[in-house]
């Protein structure tokens, strides 16, 4: 058994990357076979990240002896999360800015087409795709991008924690 805080730094910087880097290929996988614009297979993201938190609080549990606190689990899910959202948000911004700088045209066009499939009226249109215009900017798709992970991986980091929390043996509180 390792250093409680070595551990837990080691476990999440080395999960964080794996699972950074498993995002940005899946990511590059939907781009090169073009279906990056797939809300459904987006979604896949979402999913690898739960699966990867799970994973990484189980492999940190098994550092700690089997045992782990909701706190503990907390901690190496929450900073996993960070150290993949650096990578990823490093990612997005080549994608939007060197890989496919016409990604945010590309954006607005799927949106259109999506609005129009739900027979949105033509002035309600026009207003959102301004607002689109407005709000899908590559500052501000990074910056919602890590206010998102930093809100959405402590919901989840929280959830995960009180799901994988496991007390030592022989303990009845």
């Amino acid at each position: 058994m390792e250093n409680n805080g070595n551990s837990l730094l080691k476990t999440s910087l080395t999960w964080g990357v794996i699972l950074g880097l498993a995002v940005i290929i899946y990511s590059l996988l939907l781009f090169f076979t073009g279906l990056w614009l797939n809300m459904g297979l987006g979604l896949l993201t979402f999913v690898i990240f739960i699966v990867g938190l799970v994973w990484v609080v189980k492999t940190h549990r098994a550092n700690l002896g089997g045992a782990i606190t909701f706190g503990q689990a907390f901690s190496v899910a929450f900073l996993t999360i960070i150290f993949s959202s650096i990578l990823t948000t490093l990612y997005n911004y080549l994608f939007y800015t060197v890989i496919n700088p016409d990604a945010i045209s590309q954006v607005i066009e799927k949106s259109m087409e999506m609005m129009e499939n739900f027979n949105i009226p033509e002035e309600a249109m026009d207003a959102a795709v301004e607002k689109i215009k407005e709000d899908t900017t590559v500052a501000k798709m990074v910056r919602q991008g890590v206010i998102g992970s930093v809100i959405g991986g402590a919901i989840i980091s929280l959830i995960i924690a009180a799901i994988m929390k496991k007390k030592p043996e022989g303990t009845q509180f």
